[in-house]
């Protein structure tokens, strides 16, 4: 989960953070029917931002975003620049 790493880095998670995303992970994953395509990547992006920006993450998900809101979360987080440029 090459993600999550990275986002571990932008955010500075523990490893009892990491286990936890990767449990709730598991539970999705667990619970898409076989036939159903699903993304991991975007997941488990949506995981962290429900818990670190639970507002950001509502609008997102509700539509009234068009993304740049979150890209320019992520930006300004202290590794915010490597997470876009590594």
């Amino acid at each position: 989960m090459e993600i999550l790493s990275a986002l571990s880095r932008l955010f500075q998670l523990s490893l009892r953070d990491i286990e936890r995303y990767m449990t709730q992970l598991n539970v999705l994953v667990r619970s898409f029917p076989k036939t159903e395509v699903f993304f991991p990547t975007l997941l488990t992006f949506l995981l962290v931002l429900r818990e670190k920006n639970p507002a950001l993450y509502e609008q997102y998900c509700k539509g009234g975003d068009d993304g740049f809101s979150v890209i320019d979360y992520l930006r300004h987080q202290p590794t915010g620049q490597e997470f876009f440029f590594n």
